[in-house]
């Protein structure tokens, strides 16, 4: 659904904070997405997930 709304709005969107597992599991389900890129920010318990919308690489 996050990625949807940053495709939607081709903003960024900041995922809730999460555990290194569950990020992880976030990369991997985005990463064969051609028009989004994702990046873990953050340190310790706030380390979260930042979906990026990078548009058609063509």
């Amino acid at each position: 659904m996050m990625a949807e709304r940053a495709r939607y709005f081709k903003s960024s969107v900041e995922v809730d904070p999460m555990p290194a597992f569950e990020r992880r599991i976030v990369h991997e389900f985005l990463s064969d997405a051609i028009d989004l890129k994702t990046e873990s920010t953050g340190f310790g318990a706030k380390r979260r997930v930042v979906i990026k919308y990078v548009g058609a690489l063509s």
